[in-house]
């Protein structure tokens, strides 16, 4: 388990280069999906609620037919996700993203990219709301933390993924011997 502290945003400038990631954006969501369990969390944090609550948080789903029904988390403060294998594919809906809200990505303790409230807004602009954000090619992460220095950083739909699943080895070697004696077997053949 992680723990989260605001000294990960001071973070953020040191670390090895990685490429930047890819943002794409895509249509609201027809369905919301419960977030996965946190790993840690500081400062105030509602986890998979249902309604906004005037001046601390407001659901990205207002103005959707999933307003008061679909679920949301928000942050202030911080929450971390930790999974079992590394990802490469991170896909949430990002109710307002504001320049005090960012997402950092690890792969073990070492920091792998920052995506910022201010780099989605430079550049998609600033009515973003109930929108689904897909964030690629900037390597491979086991966890992402979650800042936000003021209320609030709410969110929905979170899931991380791989963009290809990898065969194994042992698959690669085994289809390759196929291939081989295939090929032997046609030589003898002709």
């Amino acid at each position: 388990m992680r723990m989260v502290t605001g000294l990960c945003l001071a973070l953020t400038g040191f670390g090895s280069a990685a490429p930047a990631a890819t943002i794409s954006l895509s249509a609201t969501p027809s369905q919301a999906i419960a977030n996965p369990t946190s790993a840690a969390h500081t400062g105030t944090f509602a986890d998979n609620v249902t309604s906004s609550v005037s001046g601390v948080r407001r659901s990205p789903w207002e103005g959707t037919a999933l307003d008061k029904i679909g679920v949301f988390s928000a942050i202030t403060g911080s929450v971390s996700y930790d999974f079992a294998s590394p990802r490469d594919t991170f896909k949430i809906v990002w109710g307002s993203p504001d320049s005090y809200n960012s997402l950092n990505f690890y792969l073990g303790t070492r920091l792998i990219q920052t995506v910022t409230g201010s780099d989605i807004t430079s550049q998609f602009g600033l009515n973003l709301n109930n929108s689904l954000f897909t964030i690629t090619d900037f390597g491979t992460f086991d966890s992402v933390v979650f800042l936000s220095s003021s209320p609030a950083f709410e969110y929905a739909n979170v899931q991380a993924g791989l963009s290809t699943v990898p065969l194994p080895a042992g698959a690669v070697l085994l289809l390759s011997g196929i291939g081989g004696l295939t090929l032997l077997r046609r030589r003898k053949s002709a």
